[in-house]
């Protein structure tokens, strides 16, 4: 029986089995055992949530909004009660979205 039964098929295109095949030899392996080492070391980050990206648009969108207050702020040399309220209420709003996730 051999040591290794399961045989998996990659298709590549010329230029990538080039490419593997001299990362090989520069490694000093065979080809299989590249691939062995290579799956065998790599550590991969899991795939995130999806809530994930709409957190992201959301925070960038508040990110836009405080940014867009700080130039008014800056410009006029003062902050409104109202905008700092609404400044407070988006940061925490996010807050809680993080939070909850």
């Amino acid at each position: 029986m051999r040591k290794r039964p399961i045989k998996i098929s990659v298709r590549l295109t010329e230029l990538e089995r080039a490419h593997l095949a001299c990362q090989a030899q520069l490694a000093g392996l065979s080809g299989e055992e590249f691939v062995r080492q290579a799956v065998a070391s790599i550590h991969l980050r899991p795939k995130p949530p999806d809530q994930i990206s709409a957190l992201l648009r959301e925070l960038h969108a508040i990110g836009n909004n405080v940014n867009q207050m700080a130039r008014l702020a800056n410009a006029r040399k003062y902050v409104p009660t109202g905008e700092l309220a609404q400044i407070e209420k988006l940061l925490d709003d996010l807050w809680f979205k993080i939070k909850d996730w």
